[in-house]
């Protein structure tokens, strides 16, 4: 009986597991599957046919909620173009995106202590990506160009400078604590295969380790899916959007659970899988509209997306289930002749910040009124000229 080498038999195991590791990187592993219902989602329709210069935020405002922040104009008190401005129970939180410094205030418009401008000291040149304060320890937490988390104390002023294993390693680019210990981490980019281990751009981490991850790229045809400033919080609920997917989130134990589902009445992409790389293509290709910016209130969700690189503004009427309308250009109050380009979501509160030239604006405007209301009173009264700071307002919604 002739005998059989089953080492080299084609048909044998051996010769099965030693093709496959030769094969290698050949092998594709398959894409991973969310975890999301999106019938959970409540519908949110935009109408932008009917498209309005501004909306006015008038009727809308609680005037009675709404506070006026100056800051003193010292030699290091000078600040520029502001890329977010947060309230913290110390004073006022700015991030000068001209000087990349970090500015805390008091509420009187003094200036506490500033890090992270050039050649000020040790550690504290600073490119940061994502400025956010953690009120679960009363932190200032910076993720820079390093893609590390430095944070220094409000209370005291001490510096406090970590690095974070995982957002180097996933190339985290925006950040926000959920408690003390967990972070919600977002790449927003197209994954290059030799650093991205695991091809997912959100994740929830505690520590060095993943808790649970969601939304996974597909890396041949994945594209950039950046979004500005893509988590929120709200009545004590973090929440998270992508631009190229229609879909407000919210972060709970272990997963996204989407609760609002926006629909562009113009065009709309397919509500499928936001990891289909269809999906993606069909966005990008057609020039679909794109979730920006989302703030919220009690009664009130304030959507900026875009159309062809075109920003619109847009209110949708929580109580009422419909849209309050969707601009071209900004919002306003009316009564100020006040323009707000941006808003900045600060807890219950909105916020914006209102520039020198506005300002000015603001004044010759009341100055031709004949009697002032006493909203106009208070801004008919601020000091300011072109070379003064910019004022922070904030403001809660009826």
């Amino acid at each position: 009986m002739q005998r059989t080498n089953t080492l080299a038999a084609p048909g044998s195991l051996f010769y099965i597991m030693l093709m496959l590791i030769l094969a290698g990187c050949n092998i594709k592993e398959p894409r991973k599957k969310n975890n999301i219902d999106f019938k959970k989602a409540k519908t949110i329709t935009i109408e932008d046919k009917q498209l309005e210069d501004h909306l006015f935020l008038d009727e809308i405002i609680d005037q009675q909620s709404l506070e006026i922040y100056t800051f003193k104009e010292e030699k290091d008190n000078m600040l520029g173009m502001i890329g977010k401005c947060v309230s913290t129970p110390e004073g006022i939180l700015i991030f000068d995106a001209s000087t990349k410094a970090i500015c805390l205030f008091d509420f009187n418009g003094n200036l506490i202590r500033k890090i992270g401008s050039y050649g000020k000291g040790p550690h504290e040149y600073l490119k940061p990506l994502d400025v956010v304060y953690n009120p679960y320890n009363n932190t200032v937490e910076v993720l820079d160009m390093a893609v590390k988390t430095r944070k220094f104390d409000i209370h005291s002023g001490e510096l406090k400078f970590e690095g974070f294993s995982f957002q180097r390693k996933y190339h985290i680019a925006y950040s926000l604590p959920l408690d003390s210990t967990l972070y919600a981490g977002y790449n927003g980019f197209s994954p290059v295969e030799e650093v991205y281990q695991n091809n997912f751009r959100f994740g929830v981490f505690k520590g060095k380790n993943i808790a649970y991850r969601n939304l996974y790229f597909d890396k041949e045809t994945a594209v950039p899916v950046t979004s500005i400033n893509p988590f929120y919080l709200f009545n004590n609920k973090v929440h998270f959007f992508e631009s190229i997917f229609p879909v407000i989130y919210s972060i709970d134990a272990d997963s996204l659970v989407p609760e609002y589902h926006v629909v562009f009445k113009t065009a709309n992409p397919s509500f499928t899988d936001p990891d289909d790389p269809a999906l993606l293509k069909e966005v990008f290709d057609k020039k679909l509209p794109m979730l920006n910016r989302v703030n919220e209130t009690n009664n009130f969700i304030f959507i900026t997306y875009l159309v062809d690189e075109m920003k619109r503004f847009s209110i949708y009427n929580k109580a009422d289930s419909k849209s309050l309308g969707t601009a071209i250009f900004n919002y306003k109050i009316k009564e100020l002749d006040l323009e707000l380009y941006s808003l900045f979501q600060d807890g219950a509160f909105l916020g914006s910040i209102v520039y020198p030239d506005d300002l000015m604006r603001v004044k010759e405007h009341l100055s031709k009124l004949q009697t002032l209301s006493p909203l106009q009173e208070r801004f008919s009264k601020l000091n300011v000229t072109t070379l003064s700071n910019p004022i922070f307002i904030r403001f809660k919604t009826i």
